[in-house]
Formats: C-alpha cells, structure tokens, sequence
C-alpha cells in the first residue's frame, strides 16, 4: 500500500517554508510514522491547489488532519473519485473541549466550525487517535 501523508502545519509559518521545518503536528503525528514505514510525506499548503487529482495519483490512502476549510472538501471528493482511502489523524478530542480552551467557541456544539469538522470526519475511511 503507498501513503501520502500531508502535513498541513508545514505552511502555516514563514520560517517553517523557509527553512522546510515541521511543526509538532506535521512531524510526530505525519512525518515521522510514515518515514519510519518508508512511505512519503509532503508539507504543502494544499488550499491553494485547484483540483487534488495529481496530488494523490498513484496512493492508496491519504492521511491527513481534521480539515475545515474547502481543501477538506475538495480532498474528500477526490479520494471518492478515485477510490482513495482517506485516514484523519486526529490529535485531540475536538468535540469535547474545555470552554477555558482558545478555540472553544470555534468547535462548541452547534458551531460552524464543528459541523465542518464533523462533516469532514465523517467521510474518513479511518482514523487515528492517539489522545
């Protein structure tokens, strides 16, 4: 089977494209399990991509983070169309926060955000949860 992990963090800091450095979640949670199983990992900031359908060409599965943005949904109708499997590594419990957590408001019952996550989990074929 051939993986494609994507860390999404990778993008999200200039020093970190600059430099091509991980943060934590893109290199313990995506990086590091995959290399240790020889498969390959990319840190792009996938957003900004058109369509996915060269991204993951020639995979048999996808792991990725919960995502709750269009590239979420994006990267769901690709996998479905071209028989994907599509793993979510999730590093927290982000459906039961504590109201004292920064981005409670974000993800508390009834947000926006929480049913684009929600939504997004749902069409996981598998997922990890180590936390």
């Amino acid at each position: 089977m051939k993986i494609l992990g994507i860390r999404t963090d990778w993008a999200l800091n200039e020093y970190r494209k600059l430099h091509d450095t991980y943060g934590g979640i893109g290199y313990y949670r995506i990086h590091k399990p995959l290399q240790t199983l020889g498969q390959e990992t990319i840190g792009k900031a996938i957003s900004g991509l058109a369509t996915y359908d060269d991204l993951i060409d020639g995979y048999d599965a996808v792991i990725v983070k919960p995502l709750d943005n269009e590239a979420g949904a994006k990267l769901i109708y690709t996998c479905l169309k071209k028989g994907v499997k599509l793993i979510i590594d999730m590093d927290d419990n982000l459906f039961e926060g504590r109201e004292s957590h920064e981005f409670y408001n974000e993800l508390a019952p009834g947000a926006k955000k929480r049913k684009i996550v929600s939504a997004f989990c749902s069409f996981a074929d598998a997922m990890i949860c180590s936390t």
